[in-house]
């Protein structure tokens, strides 16, 4: 392979992902230059995978996915599985609104996350909630976002996805938390929900591991 030649020829580091269904084929080959951009070589694997990573991670490409390769292989980035509406009460049919809840949500994230471009929000099966930037105001007790009012199912899951200001409104799912988590009605309370990961927020954006945490206590 021409990639793989090249990268001997100057002494490039070689990073191989092998595939995770167990069959030991390889996913991925990622060149990493010392004086240039890392990028993946084999079939497509510019236009499929270096092009879309460097557009999502922007300047912090080179640093995101060397760490990424040397942690294990990058994984697809999470997609909308669904088409899902912004939950708003003057365009979404007062019915769905009905069988839903109110509750105030705040996030608590990494220091690291704290002035990024990026944004967290929720999503139900009904739709998506607000989402709130991460280089906005935070609070002085626990670096919380702003809290958000939130539309919340009866039971269930509420999904958190993380976003960049001007990307699609879902973004890259982090995870979700049951409803039953935090074990009672949430109209007198406020729901925190913590992001733990040592990942900047352009690494857990590319690919995430992060553990996501619930708390419910009484509005102050």
């Amino acid at each position: 392979m021409a990639g793989l030649r090249w990268a001997w020829a100057h002494s490039a580091e070689v990073y191989a992902g092998i595939d995770s269904a167990g069959y030991q084929s390889v996913a991925y080959v990622l060149v990493d230059p010392a004086d240039g951009e890392p990028f993946f070589i084999g079939d497509c694997a510019f236009e499929g995978l270096t092009e879309p990573y460097r557009a999502r991670l922007g300047d912090t490409y080179a640093s995101a996915i060397t760490n990424l390769a040397r942690r294990g292989a990058p994984q697809q980035v999470s997609t909308p599985s669904r088409t899902a509406a912004v939950l708003n009460p003057d365009v979404t049919d007062p019915k769905v609104l009905a069988s839903l809840r109110l509750a105030a949500v705040r996030f608590v994230v990494p220091e690291s996350w704290r002035g990024t471009a990026y944004a967290l929000g929720t999503a139900i099966p009904a739709g998506l909630n607000d989402a709130v930037a991460l280089n906005g105001a935070f609070s002085e007790d626990d670096g919380a976002l702003p809290e958000l009012t939130t539309y919340l199912p009866a039971d269930g899951e509420v999904e958190v996805w993380l976003k960049t200001l001007d990307a699609h409104p879902q973004g890259v799912l982090l995870g979700s938390i049951p409803v039953t988590a935090w074990g009672r009605d949430t109209d007198e309370d406020v729901l925190t929900i913590t992001v733990k990961t040592e990942q900047s927020a352009a690494e857990a954006a590319a690919s995430p591991h992060v553990t996501l945490s619930a708390s419910l206590e009484p509005t102050k």
